[in-house]
């Protein structure tokens, strides 16, 4: 989602209209429009913008999309990334010596990948 878009759902949950949100950054409306169609706003307006939206900066920034879709993705299928991840070891751990010396540790942090999402 780009920024432009994310200044606009932000705005719409908070129920402002775009002249309202420029008035509280004091700004003309046209500003907001220019800013939800993709022309960035400048630094001096991030600050303002996410403290009108009640959202950290880096929200703004943040990729939410990919983030909803990753857990989508992975949301009950931890045992299959646990196969996957064991597969892709084992085959590394044939195909080069040197990385057998890893295995032990590998394992353990397998361990507290499965441990940390029986919490």
């Amino acid at each position: 989602m780009d920024i432009g878009s994310k200044i606009k759902r932000l705005r719409l949950q908070k129920g402002l209209m775009q002249k309202e949100l420029a008035e509280g950054l004091g700004v003309r409306p046209h500003y907001i429009n220019r800013w939800e169609n993709d022309v960035r706003p400048s630094a001096k307006y991030l600050a303002k913008l996410a403290e009108a939206l009640d959202v950290d900066i880096s929200e703004l920034y943040s990729d939410s999309e990919s983030t909803d879709i990753s857990e989508k993705v992975f949301e009950g299928k931890e045992d299959n990334l646990t196969q996957i991840l064991t597969r892709c070891v084992e085959q590394a751990l044939a195909n080069d010596p040197r990385l057998r010396l890893m295995d032990a540790k590998l394992e353990e942090l397998v361990k507290r990948i499965k441990d940390l999402g029986k919490d």
